[in-house]
């Protein structure tokens, strides 16, 4: 019966999501986009995430359908700048509205390997979970930079901190 409830849940998530895909095709080559050069490359740099964020889902919903499954990593080899680019602009006009000053540190022609829909899903959280600590005006700090062994990629906020009972669970899943 799980496997059932697994597939009636995935085909009712994927319909929307199939129409979220068209609707974001629709507005890119129909409607037309900005005439400001900058606002034209926001523009499309906003529907190619939009789209990006369903085909994540998507694939999520059918990790779901494979439960018990081990997650399928895809390593791949990206820049940490570029990806952080990518966040932004998913984030900015929450930030903006909150007037939250984003800064971005990232060391210029870094390489990482990794799974990237991953590493954007873990930036687009953490970023999220910065925005709901601090208060309006406050600053969040998105930095990469090379270490002896790696890439230390970091969100920093002036929120308040993790409470000292919260600790705990803080790697708990969907806890925030």
């Amino acid at each position: 019966i799980l496997s059932e409830t697994a597939a009636m849940l995935s085909h009712e998530i994927r319909n929307p999501l199939n129409l979220i895909v068209l609707t974001a095709d629709h507005l890119a080559h129909e409607c037309g986009s900005p005439i400001d050069d900058k606002k034209r490359a926001d523009f499309l740099r906003m529907i190619a995430t939009l789209k990006s964020q369903v085909r994540q889902v998507n694939e999520m919903v059918g990790e779901f359908l494979a439960i018990g499954k081990p997650m399928k990593l895809h390593l791949t080899v990206f820049s940490p700048e570029n990806l952080a680019g990518e966040v932004e602009v998913m984030v900015r006009q929450q930030f903006s509205a909150k007037r939250i000053d984003f800064r971005k540190q990232c060391a210029a022609g870094l390489s990482l390997t990794a799974d990237r829909e991953q590493m954007h899903l873990v930036l687009v959280n953490l970023l999220l979970n910065a925005y709901a600590a601090v208060a309006e005006g406050g600053i969040i700090e998105l930095s990469a930079h090379p270490t002896p062994t790696g890439i230390r990629i970091a969100v920093t906020d002036n929120g308040p901190g993790v409470s000292a009972e919260d600790k705990p669970r803080i790697f708990e899943p969907y806890f925030s």
